[in-house]
């Protein structure tokens, strides 16, 4: 044991004593500093695209209904006029354009009390009429907490009366109006402003849509039902209701992949935007270690130096094994590497803000917690499965046909083009393509019921990918051990 461990550590020296694997490490580092920059550039624009939003001005909005006479025109006028004389935001982000809604309901409210009045109906006109004077008030003091509480007793009223057949679009259902009644309630009860600026007020919206998802999905006949899809709106419930009951604004989640609060345009990314998804930059780092598993044994008979390795009393296997755990233990330091500079980078970037915060994930019907910076971790070790794989293809290539040049040629082409190859012969409905190793290597995918051959199970992936590894390694290992060096 103690001659392999030489025997590894010699083979390090081999490698780093390269030249083009400096190069190639330094490469590394410019693929972080490359995949940071570009997401800080795209964070720039998103911000000016922001910033220059066109918001149609108060006057355009009541010329073009004087000029359409659409049908409650005349309600829009008299909300757009006020909201112009009391200077009240047309940004959706800003705290005062709560009032925007307040303003157009409590126009609404008068005209039907008008109406309400002349078809003599006294009772529902003075409802209609208090409400109007309530959003009235609550304008005026631009309190919006007044706000939230009138659209809770509002809904409340209208569950307390609501009829079936008297059914109107807004509610499609018991059940959806009970929905909304709970979010107005919980936005009042917790004092959730109704600013869009406000994560929290988002995120409501995002409980109330996911309830509602879940409520169309279930509501499919039996026979329809997408036992998938439920299982994966009931999980997305799940966390988002658990954030807003913990007060949790930034987190990491499998189930919506890159998630930092409610996206803000004008806030741009923040370090677990663009953290999370860094593992894509895995796929250059793959081509690099297939170029180094490529040359690792053909190197040394196209420089002849296999001869003096070879007269060494250390067992052939022993340096076959040797050089294949110093490949994939070097391919794991530049995933390290790799990794460790795109927190730092993302940090410069993004800022450290946040570094706390919890990866969300849902286990039976519970909601539990971990760490952010493992989940990533993971990721890039599940992403690395098709380079280990093809890079012990081109390390068995190298071993058989001893040709730097053909080894990481193929191994590069195959790489590149293998996905490429299963897309088509899944399109073209060529059911054998399941066995290609490219139609297994995206395991979080597969996981997820999303593989490109319809009915592919993990197990099935991993056992042929387990298969394809023997092959390589079998492959490599007679190349190396068994046959003779002349």
């Amino acid at each position: 044991m103690r001659k392999l461990g030489n025997i590894v550590i010699n083979e390090y020296i081999k490698i780093l004593l390269k030249l083009s694997t400096i190069i190639m490490l330094i490469a590394v580092v410019l693929v972080a500093v490359g995949y940071n920059g570009l997401r800080f550039i795209q964070k720039r624009q998103e911000q000016r695209w922001a910033g220059s939003a066109y918001y149609e001005s108060y006057d355009d909005i009541i010329n073009r209904a004087k000029s359409e006479k659409y049908e409650g025109w005349e309600i829009t006028v008299e909300a757009s006029t006020f909201l112009k004389d009391n200077n009240i935001t047309q940004k959706y982000n800003e705290d005062d354009y709560w009032i925007n809604s307040a303003a157009h309901t409590m126009f609404e409210q008068k005209a039907m009390a008008k109406e309400l009045l002349d078809a003599g109906d006294i009772a529902q006109a003075q409802k209609s009429q208090k409400l109007a004077d309530n959003l009235n008030e609550a304008i005026k003091a631009k309190d919006w907490k007044a706000y939230n509480k009138i659209n809770a007793d509002t809904l409340e009223a209208v569950a307390a009366d609501y009829k079936e057949d008297e059914n109107v679009p807004l509610y499609e259902s018991k059940e959806q109006l009970e929905i909304m009644l709970w979010a107005a309630k919980y936005q009042s009860e917790h004092e959730i402003p109704p600013f869009a600026g406000d994560w929290r007020y988002g995120l409501l919206n995002e409980v109330q849509a996911n309830k509602s998802e879940l409520i169309r999905l279930k509501g499919a006949d039996p026979g329809e039902q997408d036992r998938k899809a439920i299982a994966a709106a009931e999980d997305a419930l799940l966390i988002s209701q658990y954030r807003l009951d913990n007060n949790i604004r930034v987190y990491t989640s499998k189930i919506s992949g890159v998630i930092n609060d409610n996206y803000n345009y004008e806030e741009g990314l923040k370090f677990w935007d663009v953290f999370t998804s860094s593992a894509l930059g895995i796929n250059f780092i793959s081509v690099l270690i297939i170029i180094i598993a490529g040359s690792l044994i053909s190197s040394e008979f196209s420089s002849g130096t296999v001869k003096y390795l070879l007269v060494n009393p250390v067992k052939r296997y022993k340096i076959f094994i040797a050089k294949y755990i110093s490949l994939l233990t070097f391919a794991f330091l530049m995933l390290l590497i790799y990794y460790l500079f795109n927190i730092l980078l993302s940090g410069i970037f993004f800022g450290f803000g946040d570094l706390g915060a919890p990866h969300l994930y849902v286990s039976g019907s519970k909601v539990l917690k971990g760490s952010s910076f493992l989940y990533v971790a993971s990721k890039y070790l599940v992403s690395s499965v098709g380079m280990i794989c093809m890079a012990t293809f081109a390390f068995a290539l190298s071993s058989v046909a001893r040709s730097s040049a053909l080894s990481i040629g193929l191994g590069i082409f195959l790489y590149l083009s293998g996905y490429g190859i299963v897309a088509v012969m899944s399109a073209s409905k060529l059911d054998f393509g399941r066995y290609i190793i490219f139609s297994n290597l995206e395991l979080n995918a597969i996981a997820e019921g999303m593989s490109i051959f319809k009915g592919q199970t993990l197990t099935f992936a991993l056992a042929v990918i387990v298969v394809y590894m023997l092959v390589f390694l079998l492959t490599a290992w007679d190349g190396f051990v068994r046959r003779d060096v002349k």
